[in-house]
């Protein structure tokens, strides 16, 4: 593989708009229903001093990716050039063993009964543009690069890569206005 793209978020700066969520819906003509970036919410604390911590995430586009290892058609393919995990909807048999084996929800279901998920928004990239998340979020908490670009960017900002057996190409950068890194995975990831 040449390089292995993903993304990365510093959730402090997430202002809760669901631009994210909307762009990608939008972009990739999602029907009503499936949700291939997800913004989830957790609320803790009491008035007068509530706590909310925001994650936007959709499919991790890990390096070992379970869903590929398990699917009995063979319909889901990791490309070699950038290590965007695809799915072939024509071979899919919509059996649902990759949603029950991805621990982040990637997989989602329509009305084809097919799964459908996040591709990284390849017809973009191949035109030089930011995937339509990345490019929509006013607060520029959304980002992408190469996996040794967000390496070093987690090491520069205090960051982390999410952890599991996986390899998620999927990295949580702290800013001085939002919770811990390790808190994010614990509270919105904690299959992983």
């Amino acid at each position: 593989m040449s390089t292995q793209l993903g993304f990365y978020i510093i959730p402090g700066r997430c202002v809760q708009c669901q631009a994210c969520k909307v762009a990608c819906k939008s972009t990739n003509e999602v029907e009503l229903g499936p949700q291939w970036r997800k913004v989830v919410e957790n609320w803790s604390g009491e008035y007068p001093k509530p706590r909310n911590l925001t994650m936007s995430y959709s499919c991790m586009h890990c390096e070992k990716p379970v869903c590929l290892s398990v699917c009995p058609a063979k319909a889901i393919s990791k490309r070699a050039s950038d290590g965007v995990v695809v799915v072939d909807q024509k071979a899919c048999i919509g059996c649902r063993s990759c949603e029950k084996a991805c621990p982040f929800g990637a997989p989602q279901f329509g009305a084809s009964g097919k799964m459908q998920k996040c591709e990284f928004c390849l017809p973009q990239l191949a035109q030089g543009k930011q995937p339509a998340c990345v490019a929509t979020c006013p607060a520029e908490a959304l980002g992408f690069g190469s996996i040794d670009e967000l390496k070093k960017l987690a090491a520069e900002k205090g960051g982390i890569r999410l952890p599991g057996s996986t390899e998620p190409a999927f990295f949580i950068i702290p800013s001085n206005m939002g919770g811990k890194p390790q808190e994010y995975v614990q509270i919105f990831f904690p299959k992983v």
